[in-house]
């Protein structure tokens, strides 16, 4: 009986079987095999052009600076000090007198040293800015004048006290030649310009720079300077994208 009973249930499981593969619902089909996955398009590479364009605009000078100064000599070295010290005081006092405002007058040097086998000697120096240029000649004359032979002049130097105006219009000029040295690589190289991805320049100044010896200026009036233009150049690192 018992082992009819088990015959029975396993003809009743394969009935229960084969009617579900053969009903009317689809089959659910398993697989452990990895999905097929369609392959991504390689980007393509980025093609750049770093091009460096020069930008040089020249504007007359608008202030100038000079260097004055005094060397006195004396046996020892506190009389040459005080030598040095009396004739500064005339300097700064002419300076004054031809309307150098004390902000625009640094001082830079001061030493006293022994010469070989001669007198001591003390230096002092100032640095002056002159705002109205054509008062130049007249403010070193008057120093040299005020102090006598123991006056120095060690250099005359132009600029423009503010320069921004002539900077952006250099770097206006450096931009357009850089973009048109990119143009013209980009379509000897066969490829069509695209947008800037970086700039950087930098800037470089030249000014006119003018000079004059110990005891310059004679027995006054004013030193004739000429004060020529003042250089100013942007050089401007441009890269492009290139498609």
């Amino acid at each position: 009986m018992n082992i009819r009973r088990g015959l029975i249930a396993l003809m009743t499981t394969a009935v229960a079987i084969a009617l579900a593969s053969c009903g009317s619902a689809s089959p659910v089909a398993l697989s452990t095999a990895p999905p097929t996955v369609a392959p991504s398009a390689s980007p393509l590479p980025m093609h750049t052009l770093l091009v460096t364009g020069t930008g040089i605009v020249s504007s007359p000078p608008d202030k100038v600076d000079i260097s004055v100064g005094v060397d006195a000599q004396a046996a020892n070295a506190p009389l040459a000090m005080n030598q040095a010290n009396a004739d500064m005081g005339h300097l700064l006092a002419s300076l004054k007198r031809q309307g150098v405002k004390p902000a625009d007058i640094t001082t830079t040097e001061l030493s006293i040293y022994r010469g070989y086998n001669g007198p001591y000697q003390a230096s002092q120096s100032v640095d002056v800015t002159i705002h109205h240029i054509a008062n130049a000649g007249t403010v070193i004359a008057a120093a040299v004048n005020a102090v006598g032979n123991d006056a120095t002049v060690s250099g005359v130097s132009y600029s423009i006290l503010d320069p921004s105006t002539e900077v952006a219009a250099a770097r206006q000029k450096a931009m357009a030649n850089a973009h048109v040295e990119a143009l013209q690589l980009a379509q000897l190289a066969g490829h069509a310009l695209g947008d800037v991805l970086s700039v950087s320049d930098e800037l470089v100044t030249a000014g006119s720079i003018g000079g004059c010896s110990q005891g310059c200026g004679g027995a006054g009036g004013s030193v004739p300077l000429s004060a020529g233009v003042d250089q100013i150049s942007i050089t401007i690192y441009v890269t492009y994208a290139m498609s």
